[in-house]
This record gives C-alpha cells, sequence and structure tokens, in this order.
C-alpha cells in the first residue's frame, strides 16, 4: 500500500516543487532587475544559451553537491542505522560465527527466516518496515538530502536562466539602438 500511494504522490509533487523553486529564482533575478531599473518589461524572452545555461547550471549544482554533501549523509545515516539496530561490526561478524556454528550443527531443526548467500554464510532475510517511523530512519535523511539538493538546483537553474535571458536580451537591444 504504501509503495503505490508513494509512486502515485511524489512524482507530480517532485515535479510540482520543481517548478516553484525554479520560478522563485527566476522572480529573484526579475524582482532585483526591476530595482535596477535596467529592466522595463517582466517578461523575458528565452533562447538557447538561456536554456542551456540553465540546464548547464542545474546539473553542475546538483553534481556539486552529490560530491560534497551526499557522502556525509550516507555515512552518518548508516552509522546510526546500525547504531540503531543495536549493531556494530564486531557484533555483527561474532553474530555471524555463531550463526554458521549453529547451522553446521541444527541442520533441518531452525524454522527462522534466513537466507544462505553465495559464500554459505547465513542472513537474516529483509524486514519490511512496520510504520511510517521505521520507513523515516531506514531512508529519510538520504533522501531530504537529495530533495533539498534538488530543490536547490532547480532554484539556481531558474536564477541562472532568467540572468542569461535578461541580459542577452539587454545585449540584442542594444545592438538594435546602435543600428
Amino acid at each position: 500500500m504504501l509503495p503505490a500511494l508513494a509512486i502515485l504522490i511524489l512524482p507530480p509533487t517532485f515535479g510540482g516543487s520543481a517548478y516553484l523553486f525554479w520560478y522563485q529564482g527566476q522572480q529573484l533575478v526579475l524582482s532585483s532587475q526591476k530595482q535596477q531599473q535596467r529592466q522595463q518589461h517582466s517578461e523575458t524572452e528565452q533562447s538557447w544559451t538561456s536554456y542551456a545555461a540553465g540546464i548547464a547550471s542545474l546539473g553542475m549544482t546538483y553534481g556539486l553537491q552529490s560530491k560534497l554533501i551526499f557522502p556525509f549523509f550516507d555515512s552518518r545515516h548508516q552509522q546510526q542505522l546500525t547504531q540503531h539496530l543495536g549493531f556494530s561490526e564486531q557484533q555483527q561478524k561474532s553474530q555471524l560465527n555463531q550463526k554458521e556454528s549453529s547451522t553446521r550443527k541444527q541442520t533441518k531443526k531452525t524454522k527462522s527466516r534466513t537466507n544462505t548467500t553465495m559464500t554459505g554464510k547465513t542472513n537474516k532475510s529483509f524486514v519490511p518496515p512496520q510504520n511510517l517511523g521505521d520507513v523515516y530512519r531506514r531512508i529519510g535523511p538520504p533522501v531530504l538530502a537529495r530533495l533539498g539538493a534538488a530543490s536547490l538546483a532547480f532554484f539556481t537553474a531558474g536564477v541562472v536562466q532568467t540572468y542569461v535571458a535578461s541580459n542577452y536580451q539587454g545585449d540584442q537591444r542594444e545592438k538594435q539602438k546602435n543600428r
């Protein structure tokens, strides 16, 4: 139920919020230009140059954040997750060794949910999250970091695209006046 609900709600919500952040970036540039009395029109004509600049800034902003910020959230979240589950690396190794020795002794008596990997080690199988709090503890911080990065990238793209479009439009006007 929860995955189906997420598939139905998240894409339109993300698309709408991406447009909203891009629009806010555009409005920031337009309002600053109005205050400087450079531009009489609130509309700017977009060109392939402005679109290319916006897409490039979108990709570069998100890429930069993925190199600098995501590893911090991912490593921190992994540490918190293992602490939340009560496992340290040494405990996991000792439990694996205990399970291996116990499975050798008991072949048919175990009825627990275990999977045997290619190497012969036994692992507990996946246990789905029981509530929304459990879902957030498992995936919350990394997903929120990526959503924040995407929001900032769309805002930056709106700023850069509108700035390039308005300067390109201003250059075109000056060339027409000089003729």
